[in-house]
C-alpha cells in the first residue's frame, strides 16, 4: 500500500521530539492501554497524543472534541478499547458518572490488562454503593497487577486496592 503525503506528514511529525516526549509520558502512565493502539495508523496516534495533552491539562471539551472525531479511526480491539477507557476518563473527570461507567464497562468487555480501567470503575462503583460490581472491578484490577509483576509500585497500589476490596465485601456481608 502507497502511502500519502498525510500519511507521511504524520510519520515525520510522530518523529518530532517533543511528540516522542508526549508519547512517552502518555506511554508511562498508560502503558498496556497504549502500546498496540493505531500501530498502522500513525495519523490517529498524533491525534490521540493531541487529545491526551488536552486530557492532561483538563481541557476536557477540547480532548473530548478530539476523541469524538477519532472514534471513526478505530479499527482494532487495542483502539477501540482506548478509544473506550479515555472517553470515559474524560467523563470521569467532568463528574458524569454514568457515561463513565458506561465506558469503563465498555473498555473493560475488550478484556485488556490494563489495571487503571478496572480501578477506576470499581472506584465510581463503590462510591454509588453497587458493592458486587465494585468486588468484581477490584479483583480483576489485582488480576493486572500481578500479570504486571509486583514492584513497590504495584504493592503499594494493591495494598489501597485490598483496602477498598475489604470495604466492599464488609459493606457486603
Amino acid at each position: 500500500m502507497k502511502k500519502t503525503l498525510a500519511d507521511k506528514m504524520a510519520e515525520k511529525a510522530f518523529e518530532n521530539p517533543n511528540v516522542q516526549k508526549s508519547w512517552q509520558a502518555h506511554l508511562q502512565a498508560f502503558g498496556p492501554i497504549l502500546e498496540n493502539v493505531f500501530q498502522e495508523d500513525i495519523k490517529s496516534r498524533i491525534h490521540l497524543i493531541n487529545a491526551l495533552n488536552h486530557l492532561s491539562r483538563q481541557e476536557l471539551k477540547k480532548a473530548y472534541k478530539l476523541m469524538q472525531d477519532l472514534e471513526k479511526e478505530c479499527s482494532t480491539d487495542y483502539d477501540k478499547t482506548a478509544w473506550y477507557f479515555f472517553v470515559a476518563l474524560i467523563f470521569e473527570m467532568a463528574n458524569d458518572k454514568d457515561n463513565a461507567i458506561s465506558l469503563y464497562t465498555k473498555a473493560n468487555d475488550y478484556g485488556h490488562h490494563f489495571y487503571m480501567s478496572y480501578l477506576r470503575l470499581a472506584k465510581i462503583l463503590h462510591q454509588l454503593e453497587a458493592f458486587e460490581t465494585a468486588e468484581i472491578n477490584y479483583r480483576k484490577t489485582i488480576t493486572c497487577l500481578e500479570q504486571m509483576g509486583w514492584s513497590q509500585q504495584t504493592q503499594v497500589i494493591a495494598a489501597s486496592i485490598y483496602t477498598n476490596l475489604a470495604s466492599c465485601l464488609t459493606m457486603l456481608y
